[in-house]
């Protein structure tokens, strides 16, 4: 995953080919100091690593860190009750399949 500073090379070198539509991309990830590949998966649209997982998960980090201070530890029935409470979950047991 790139580092903050990789990461605000690539704006940067994103931001100087918009402006400057006669640099390739070859030669401003040469400057830059940044892997073409990346520079050019950026420039047709792909999203950093960070903000990728971000939009895979149902919380991001902060959320799970809020979430994480502020609770109180769940009893040992927790679990049990949840899901009656919740008719549409179901239980399932794992079973060994014989290939």
């Amino acid at each position: 995953m790139p580092n903050a500073s990789q990461e605000s090379r690539i704006i940067l070198v994103i931001e100087a080919i918009q402006l400057n539509p006669q640099l390739s991309i070859r030669h401003a990830a040469t400057l830059y100091d940044i892997p073409k590949v990346t520079l050019h998966a950026r420039m047709n649209g792909r999203t950093s690593k960070a903000n990728s997982r971000n939009a895979r998960l149902n919380l991001i980090n902060t959320e799970e860190e809020a979430i994480k201070r502020g609770s109180r530890p769940v009893g040992k029935r927790w679990t049990e009750r949840f899901i009656k409470r919740r008719p549409e979950l179901k239980t399932r047991f794992s079973r060994v399949y014989d290939y």
